[in-house]
């Protein structure tokens, strides 16, 4: 897209794959924070993304201060 070749000034691609029956994760799937099965989807599809093995060293670690949730607000409604 127009948009990609702008951030990687025209050296970078991208392609989205849609989903086949035979991957093991489905990106698709809506993540909702109390179903856990969505959530294992997602957290095995970033780990397929992020496979180590195949960075050459080239990783990049890094963290930032997560400051404490205030309690207000009303609280999450589990059913949708």
């Amino acid at each position: 897209t127009e948009c990609w070749r702008s951030i990687t000034h025209n050296s970078g691609s991208a392609h989205r794959c849609t989903y086949q029956p035979h991957y093991t994760y489905n990106i698709n799937i809506p993540v909702r924070h109390n179903d856990p099965e969505s959530i294992d989807n997602i957290r095995g599809a970033l780990h397929y993304l992020a496979k180590e093995e195949q960075k050459d060293g080239l990783c990049a670690y890094g963290c930032n201060e997560v400051p404490e949730r205030p309690a207000a607000g009303r609280p999450r409604n589990p059913h949708f």
